[in-house]
């Protein structure tokens, strides 16, 4: 998810006695942590906030001496998304006209696994059977042959996700060489 956000709440009781029970701390109206009041306060450490804008409140719960509160304001907090790493490889990088190469994206964060998809390209042109491909366990990886000879600029697109924004990796060189034959004479 986004980088992690750390929100304070402190509960105060009209007349005298600190608070203890639970806070219950809403994302808009979906409850995301119950944390327990230490003399009448919680200091949190969200990290599964997706990027973007979050409307947090809280309900004080209650305990044997006090009654629960009504929903407090709302706190605007704003979760920026994050860039993934691309390293972007081919196996192998010289292959011949029709021969396969394997085309890879390694994608890593520091928010947890990238998800989306990944879209190759050779020299710009997008590689169809290698469109959209999913990224599983934080790689996107397809296989594909070029029927002609020659050196192509490999890049991959990343789409991004609710965490991490979309980005590019590459050029990397793909050499695709003419096929040497060899002949026997008697």
């Amino acid at each position: 998810m986004g980088a992690p956000v750390q929100p304070r709440i402190d509960v105060a009781a009209q007349f005298g006695t600190a608070l203890t029970g639970q806070v219950s701390l809403r994302d808009g109206a979906v409850e995301i942590l119950r944390p327990t009041l230490f003399n009448g306060s919680a200091t949190l450490q969200l990290t599964n906030l997706s990027a973007g804008m979050h409307p947090l409140t809280a309900v004080y719960l209650g305990d044997n001496d006090h009654q629960s509160s009504p929903v407090s304001n709302s706190v605007s907090q704003t979760v920026s998304a994050v860039v993934a790493t691309l390293n972007l490889s081919a196996a192998p990088p010289i292959i011949g006209p029709t021969r396969p190469a394997t085309l890879r994206v390694d994608l890593t964060g520091a928010s947890g696994a990238p998800t989306g998809t990944v879209s190759f390209r050779a020299d710009g042109q997008s590689i169809t059977t290698c469109s959209n491909v999913l990224v599983s366990a934080g790689s996107a990886s397809c296989t594909t042959s070029f029927a002609t000879a020659g050196s192509y600029a490999i890049t991959a697109d990343y789409s991004g996700d609710a965490t991490y924004l979309g980005s590019s990796a590459g050029p990397l060189a793909l050499s695709v060489s003419d096929p040497i034959f060899a002949a026997r004479f008697e």
